[in-house]
């Protein structure tokens, strides 16, 4: 399905897509009269980085967001990438990754915040 301008019907949908799953966090916030939506799942995405590099550079954002060129210059996550179907935004959930979407704009910005998980290399029994 295409992402939509309406960004409530994207949100939405991906929730349902999730089914309802209690670990994906909605943060939504309203930045220089922007409504912008950052849907990740909890255990997986690095909510640090997400706060320090994606929401708090957001909210200190003071121009108008055209184009996720805006986002994507205003954040400070080096790996990002626009997606244009709402399942692709659901695949990059799952991986970890989290998604923004911004009303009015019919794309999303995956932002590479998964958390590295370190396991330390032990010897089988």
């Amino acid at each position: 399905m295409e992402i939509s301008k309406v960004l409530q019907i994207n949100v939405d949908y991906i929730k349902q897509q999730n089914n309802q799953n209690k670990d994906l966090v909605e943060r939504n916030l309203y930045c220089a009269g922007n409504k912008i939506c950052v849907l990740f799942l909890n255990e997986q995405a690095d909510e640090v980085k997400i706060n320090d590099y994606v929401i708090k550079p957001l909210l200190e954002e003071k121009k108008f967001i055209k184009t996720l060129n805006d986002i994507s210059n205003t954040i400070s996550i080096a790996e990002t990438q626009e997606i244009s179907t709402l399942d692709d935004c659901v695949k990059e959930i799952l991986t970890g990754n989290a998604i923004v979407l911004v009303e009015g704009i019919n794309l999303a910005l995956k932002c590479a915040v998964a958390k590295n998980e370190h396991r330390s290399v032990i010897e089988p029994p």
